[in-house]
């Protein structure tokens, strides 16, 4: 039996450069300004399309299931959202480290197993992290009771939008024949 190897080869790299940049792309041409629109109703409505800037980032947790994937992932897509004109700037990379910190710690917790429930937990994780930033940077004149609700949400927001939209890619992808599922 072969011994899986812990460290990231440089297929594992390419694969998470091609993911990054797509999610990348994705996220500062379509995602943005849909959530741009949305964030004059409400923060609370926005944050459900928002958890969208997660999807590449539990794309490259599912594919590579490798330590350090994850956060490798969220900080290169953070660095080319930024690249590519997202106009939150240098703050997407700091973003980046919020979605790769908690999704890194969820799928670590679980041996990057891929299942529909680790897939929910971290990307409800990695909403969570990202957006703890936003009540920093955006809403810091929410009261604690709304920045209390405003997790709750993203965190509901992470597990089902982003969580259960990348476990259906991934298992369309699974039984393309195009990633391996051991």
């Amino acid at each position: 039996m072969k011994k899986k190897k812990k460290w990231l080869s440089s297929v594992d790299l390419l694969m998470i450069a091609v993911i990054a940049a797509i999610g990348a792309v994705l996220s500062s041409l379509v995602i943005n300004p849909i959530v741009r629109a949305l964030n004059i109703a409400s923060p609370f409505v926005s944050m459900w399309p928002g958890a969208l800037h997660l999807f590449a980032v539990i794309m490259g947790g599912l594919i590579v299931r490798k330590p350090g994937a994850t956060m490798f992932t969220a900080l290169l897509n953070g660095l080319l959202q930024m690249l590519f004109g997202n106009p939150s700037g240098a703050l997407c990379i700091l973003y980046g480290f919020g979605n790769g910190l908690g999704s890194e710690i969820a799928f670590s917790s679980a041996r990057y197993r891929p299942k529909v429930w680790i897939t929910m937990l971290a990307s409800g994780c990695g909403t969570v992290t990202a957006f703890f930033i936003d009540l920093i940077y955006w809403f810091s004149d929410f009261t604690f009771g709304f920045k209390v609700l405003y997790l709750v949400d993203s965190f509901f927001a992470g597990s089902i939008v982003c969580g259960l939209i990348s476990w259906g890619v991934f298992r369309a992808l699974e039984r393309a024949g195009v990633v391996n599922r051991k």
